[in-house]
């Protein structure tokens, strides 16, 4: 289950630890995310100053969950600073996750044939249980962080079914969390330091996509159009669970802590020196081909679908039940919502889903202040 502890929740996986469930699961879907901004990342690093002879460079990496996704960019990030720097300077890489997080599959991570830590010398790995709507290290300790993890639950506030006033309390909860994350790292980073954040974004006709599939033209044909977001969570959304939300938020949400010059945010030092939009198509139904090639691939693909929703919601869908009831009817619920989730997967028109997913990449810089 989760509790709470501080701003958002202290999510308790579902899986065995050690087992690497997160990262064959969803974990394989995501890493198209850390992908997407390796570049943008490794373009912006040599403007971060580097510690002089015997000092050290920090990493932070926020959200890590089993370090999967973002494994093959902390890998380029510490090669990248290897080619330039040589080996005396000692690289370590903080790895933060909330306190209930799989560190036990991070560390098997870290120790495997794909870790960086067998490639290079120097480097020193570590984790930290501490969620980050607290600070997570030291003031001024951290010349690069980066997050794409998604933020906690007033996060998921555009569900087609909520209402105008849902809606407006989720967005300020969503801002102001937003907000005391972007603080927090500004006390975190070194003068010069590097922020750079992945969120899954939405464009500016999200909802009307979600609250209107049909779209009727002209001649009177109806175009049958699926949900914009991913397969499982949509059809979680709209179907199954009526008060899952999805994780989305427009850019100028995004980028609002940034635009007023007397802004907190601005005031801690933190400025936004880059901030585009990737489309992505949907991972989903790339492993959806994958599995039909198979016998019974369809079946397949909706046990993947439900075992991933499971390990994203399943805590999740708990806690949103009555505190009345007692954990065993909760399971019980939820159990009954993913074998419904499954039927509804197996006789969807998947061959015709057409989805992406948006993203915000973001680089912000702890200004050098005299």
């Amino acid at each position: 289950m989760e509790e709470d502890r501080g701003r958002g929740r202290v999510f308790q996986p579902s899986w065995k630890p050690g087992s690497g469930h997160y990262g064959d699961t969803l974990g394989r879907v995501n890493e198209h995310a850390s992908n997407i901004v390796q570049d943008l990342f490794l373009g912006y690093l040599d403007t971060v100053p580097v510690p002089r002879k015997r000092g050290v460079f920090t990493i932070g990496d926020y959200g890590t969950s089993d370090g999967y996704a973002s494994m093959n960019l902390m890998k380029r990030v510490i090669g990248h600073l290897r080619d330039k720097h040589g080996e005396e300077l000692a690289i370590q890489v903080v790895y933060e996750d909330q306190e209930k997080n799989d560190f036990n599959s991070l560390f098997n991570r870290l120790s495997g044939e794909s870790s960086y830590t067998l490639q290079y010398k120097n480097v020193f790995p570590m984790a930290t249980n501490i969620n980050f709507y607290q600070q997570c290290v030291p003031d001024g300790t951290c010349d690069v962080i980066y997050s794409a993890a998604t933020f906690a639950d007033a996060l998921y506030h555009y569900s087609p079914m909520a209402t105008e006033d849902e809606l407006r309390h989720f967005r300020q909860e969503a801002a102001s969390q937003w907000q005391d994350f972007l603080l927090l790292r500004a006390k975190e980073l070194k003068p010069g330091g590097l922020l750079v954040v992945l969120l899954i974004a939405s464009d500016d006709d999200y909802r009307d996509l979600v609250l209107k599939p049909d779209v009727r033209e002209s001649n009177g044909d109806v175009i049958k159009r699926t949900a914009v977001s991913s397969l499982g969570i949509t059809m979680a959304t709209e179907q199954a669970w009526r008060d899952l939300r999805n994780t989305t938020r427009p850019p100028r949400e995004i980028t609002a802590p940034f635009d007023e010059v007397t802004s907190p945010v601005r005031e801690a030092g933190l400025s936004l020196v880059h901030h585009d939009q990737q489309y992505v198509q949907d991972p989903y139904k790339a492993a959806f081909r994958q599995l039909a090639i198979q016998d019974d691939g369809r079946r397949a693909f909706a046990d993947y679908m439900v075992d991933v929703t499971r390990t994203v919601f399943g805590a999740l869908l708990r806690e949103s039940l009555s505190k009345t009831r007692a954990v065993e009817e909760k399971n019980v619920i939820v159990e009954k919502y993913f074998d419904i989730l499954r039927k509804l997967i197996l006789r969807a028109d998947l061959e015709n889903f057409h989805n992406h997913i948006i993203y915000s990449r973001l680089v912000v810089r702890k200004e050098c202040r005299q």
